[in-house]
């Protein structure tokens, strides 16, 4: 939900930013704190990108 700029600061006082996972304060909505960034465990973050075979026309 999109809000005019001028009630942000209305906005940030009534629901001040946390973290989702652990509630830590952060500087703005929208995200996790860095301590809950740091042990977050992404799928597939270690795996190599594969090349699409020759010929694929998928989506052509």
């Amino acid at each position: 939900m999109l809000r005019p700029a001028f009630l942000a600061p209305v906005v940030d006082l009534l629901f001040p930013p946390r973290c989702p996972l652990c509630g830590a304060t952060l500087a703005m909505h929208g995200g996790l704190c860095a301590a809950c960034w740091a042990n977050l465990e992404i799928r597939g973050a270690g795996l190599r990108a594969v090349p699409a075979p020759a010929g694929n026309n998928a989506g052509a």
